[in-house]
Parts: C-alpha cells; structure tokens; sequence
C-alpha cells in the first residue's frame, strides 16, 4: 500500500495537469460569494445554496451550463495557477456530492452525476500502525478522469486512480476503483461490469 502522501492541509503540486485559465463568465457575484472566486465560472452555471464548503476556490474551475446541486463540498488541494477540479460544460452534480482532489478531478462534457455521490483521487495513508490515520496525511500521484456523457448513479463513490470512460454507466450506490470501459454498465460492490455494448448492440455480462 505504498505511495508518496501529503498532510491535508498542505496544497500539493502536481505533475501533467493542464492548467485551466481564470475566467467567470457568469454574473458578476462579488468578492463575498464562492463563485466569485473560483477559478472559473462559466456563463449560465449555478452553484445553489447552501454550499457546504469550497476550501480552496481557486482550485475549482467550472464550464458553461453546469449545474451543482445544494450542499456540495468541492475540495482541490491544487497549488496556486492550477486548478484541481475541471467541471465541464453542460455537466449537472446532484445534492449532498464531496469531490476530494489531490492529484486531479477532469469531468467531462454532459455528464449526469447524481446526488449523494463522492469523488476523491486520494485517500488517508494508514501504513504506519504506531500513529493515528488522521496523522499520516493522504495518498498522491492519482487522477480521476470522467469522460463525456457518463451516468453516475445515486450514492456512487469513485475512488482512487480511475477514469470512467464514455457514456459508461455506474449503477447505484457502486464502489468504483478501476476503470470502467466506455459504452459499459457496471453494478454492485466492488463495481463490477454488467452490459456493454457491442457490435450495435447492448449486451448482458454473466
């Protein structure tokens, strides 16, 4: 269970991210308000209320139309210039979501996320028995990449260095840690293939 780490409340820099550029070009929400601080903020997105947390605003870049449901937790520890958490256009992330970003958080176009789901790249480091968990930071050196027009289902969480592939499907209340193929359903836990689509069809995976 090897990997390098890094305490929680260190921004760690990061190798092979692009960086987003700093634009918002939503309404103008004033310094006071999260969405004002991010890095960008795309026209026509929302952000509803309450938010529960956005600890490092300028770590999260958000495209055109997405929609972020109430009581989200956005949390990138991208250092200054780069952005952690890539929101693509279109995309809406259902009520009560975490993402946790060390390494990366790239979601594509059209994605569907629904509520109750957490997304995170990294997690607490527990090699060392002769000290608390709390204390011996988290994993880095992984990416979560989800690409265009996946479904994710209610109570998903995706954890770990793990790309979703396109217009793939995670069944409710999945615990994903590999990659899920494109065109493929995956159900239960761990997260398991169920259906792909093959020669223009779906077909069912015993």
């Amino acid at each position: 269970m090897g990997g390098a780490v890094v305490q929680p409340v260190v921004q760690t820099p990061r190798m092979g991210r692009r960086r987003a550029a700093v634009s918002r070009g939503g309404p103008d929400l004033g310094d006071g308000d999260v969405r004002g601080q991010l890095a960008g903020f795309g026209i026509g997105s929302t952000l509803r209320d309450p938010v529960l947390g956005v600890p490092n605003p300028a770590g999260v870049h958000i495209g055109d139309w997405v929609n972020i449901g109430p009581y989200a937790f956005l949390e990138s520890f991208s250092p200054p210039g780069a952005a952690g958490i890539i929101v693509g256009t279109g995309t809406y992330i259902g009520a009560f979501s975490r993402l946790t970003a060390v390494g990366g958080i790239d979601i594509g176009e059209k994605v569907l996320i629904s509520d109750r789901c957490y997304i995170s790249d990294t997690g607490h480091v527990y090699d060392d028995v002769t000290r608390p968990i709390m204390d011996q930071g988290l994993r880095t050196g992984r990416r979560v990449v989800i690409e265009r027009g996946a479904w994710i289902g209610i109570g998903v969480a995706i954890v770990g260095n793990v790309t979703i592939g396109q217009n793939a499907v995670v069944g409710a209340n999945c615990v994903v840690r590999e990659d899920v193929p494109p065109f493929t359903v995956v159900a239960g836990d761990p997260a398991r293939i169920v259906r792909q689509w093959v020669d223009g069809r779906w077909v069912f995976v015993d």
